[in-house]
C-alpha cells in the first residue's frame, strides 16, 4: 500500500488515493474497541501492517505531493452478493465493537452474521459483501471532497444506498 501511495504521488494525473484497509486495524495489533487491551490473535500482524499503511497515507503530505486521501475500512468480507445489495452503513467509528454499539437494531440485523468458527471465538461479526465494498469504492471516486476526503470510513452492510450512506 505504501508503494502504491508513493507511485500515486509521483503521477500528476492521480488526485485521489483510496486505501482499502480493515475494521480493526491498530499499530499494536487487532483493536476491536477504543478501550481494548487484547491486541493479539492470528490477524494481529495483518492489522499492524494495515495500520502502518493508514498512517503513511494520512501523512503523505510530509513525503511528497499531497493527494486527496480516503481510507475505507470494511467489516468482515463475505461473498453473499444477493443479500442487501447496494445497501450499507458508513461510519467514522473504527473498532468493530464500538461500531456495533452505535448501530440501531435494524442496522445490526442488516450487518451481523453468525460466523461460529471465527478466529477469536466471537460468533457474530459485522460483515459487508464484496459487492458492497466495490460499490462503495466506486462511489468514493466521485464523492464530493468535503464529505469523504481526509477521513477513515468504516463500511458494513446496512439499510441505506451507498451514496446516501456516504453523505
Amino acid at each position: 500500500a505504501v508503494r502504491a501511495a508513493v507511485a500515486a504521488q509521483q503521477t500528476a494525473s492521480v488526485k485521489r488515493f483510496i486505501l482499502l484497509s480493515g475494521i480493526n486495524t491498530d499499530p499494536m495489533g487487532t483493536r476491536r474497541s477504543e478501550g481494548a487491551s487484547d491486541l493479539s490473535g492470528p490477524l494481529a500482524a495483518w492489522h499492524r501492517l494495515k495500520s502502518h499503511s493508514e498512517t503513511y497515507v494520512k501523512e503523505m503530505h510530509l513525503h511528497g505531493r499531497p493527494l486527496e486521501w480516503i481510507i475505507l475500512c470494511p467489516g468482515r468480507l463475505v461473498d453473499d452478493g444477493s443479500r442487501r445489495a447496494g445497501l450499507v452503513k458508513c461510519s467514522l467509528i473504527h473498532g468493530e465493537d464500538d461500531l456495533r454499539e452505535s448501530l440501531t437494531d435494524v442496522e445490526k440485523k442488516a450487518s451481523l452474521r453468525s460466523l461460529p468458527r471465527s478466529h477469536d471465538g466471537k460468533n457474530e461479526r459485522l460483515c459487508v459483501t464484496r459487492d458492497n465494498v466495490a460499490a462503495t469504492i466506486v462511489a468514493l471516486i466521485d464523492a464530493s471532497a468535503e464529505s469523504v476526503v481526509g477521513k477513515s470510513i468504516t463500511v458494513v452492510d446496512g439499510i441505506l444506498p451507498v451514496d446516501e450512506a456516504l453523505a
